[in-house]
């Protein structure tokens, strides 16, 4: 536009209105000349930009789409980063469709890698979803943890007095049956059955105990673990 001011300038010092009406179709002639936008280009070729502009109060652009072309060339975008974005390579884009940085497509290890990556992310953040749903605050975490320690405890309580009464009377049983053979008597088969019996169920008791004693750390443990993540969250 400043070169037809400039081709014009000449005529427009001689004054005369026929000079003038000759630099206006001058003017409308070069205007027309101008080469017109492509008809087939894509409204969405930004491939031209290499870097998006800036705020100067927010120097640092905000992605928010991916783009890739497919092996057809034809443009895909979308708000997060998929498999076809890593196959294809893929432009980041900011708010005004402006490209911030292109990544190139990634060889098979990469790709393989990064798609690891992903899924392990993406499970995370199910995982920290579902954390969130099921204990919904430290709070309500450790008040669902002492619950569960407060029942395994009065549990043990009752198993450690039910095993107190059975070691009392396999005592009562071995002493009764160790009198039957100091008096050179045979031991009843129903006493020998009775000790048998208790034996066995002091050591079911013991067991269940011991049970207990490992639960109790394993769910100490656990709900360390979420508490941890439910602080971070």
């Amino acid at each position: 536009m400043s070169q037809l001011f400039c081709n014009a300038s000449p005529l427009l010092k001689t004054g005369f209105l026929p000079v003038r009406l000759a630099v206006l179709g001058s003017m409308v002639a070069c205007l027309t000349s101008l080469p017109a936008a492509s008809a087939t280009a894509s409204p969405y070729d930004y491939s031209r930009y290499s870097g998006a502009i800036t705020n100067v109060n927010n120097p640092q652009p905000i992605i928010r789409w991916y783009r890739y072309y497919n092996s057809s060339g034809q443009p895909s975008l979308s708000s997060t980063i998929t498999d076809q974005h890593l196959k294809y390579g893929y432009e980041a884009l900011d708010r005004n469709m402006q490209v911030i940085k292109r990544v190139p497509p990634y060889s098979t290890e990469s790709y393989a890698r990064q798609k690891a990556k992903r899924e392990a992310e993406a499970a995370k953040r199910q995982a920290d979803i579902n954390l969130r749903r099921t204990y919904g605050s430290v709070a309500q975490a450790t008040a669902k943890r002492n619950q569960m320690l407060a029942d395994m405890a009065s549990r043990k309580t009752y198993l450690q007095t039910q095993l107190t009464g059975l070691q009392q009377m396999l005592g009562k049983d071995i002493a009764q049956a160790a009198n039957y053979e100091r008096q050179g008597k045979p031991v009843p088969a129903m006493l020998k059955k009775s000790i048998t019996d208790n034996k066995k169920n002091v050591h079911e008791a013991q067991q269940n105990i011991q049970a207990i004693n490992e639960r109790q750390q394993q769910v100490i443990q656990q709900y360390d673990d979420i508490l941890r993540r439910l602080k971070t969250m």
